[in-house]
């Protein structure tokens, strides 16, 4: 729920993921948030037209479900 402000108007996968400090760890998807309808997985060679009030989430690259017995 952090806000960000680049001034490129397109960014890469990689770029969006270096935005923060610490950057996005290699581990976790980044994802556009699209209200109403599927989120977007962003690849790191992606480009991505940037907007004002995009959002963006990280998630588990891997989710592991966990042992069973």
């Amino acid at each position: 729920r952090t806000e960000y402000v680049v001034h490129q108007r397109r960014m890469t996968g990689t770029e969006l993921r270096n935005v923060p400090t610490p950057p996005v760890a290699a581990d976790r998807d980044l994802w556009l948030d699209v209200p109403d309808k599927r989120d977007v997985k962003i690849q790191d060679d992606e480009v991505v037209r940037l907007k004002d009030g995009m959002r963006f989430f990280t998630a588990p690259g891997r989710i592991n479900p966990g042992m069973t017995a």
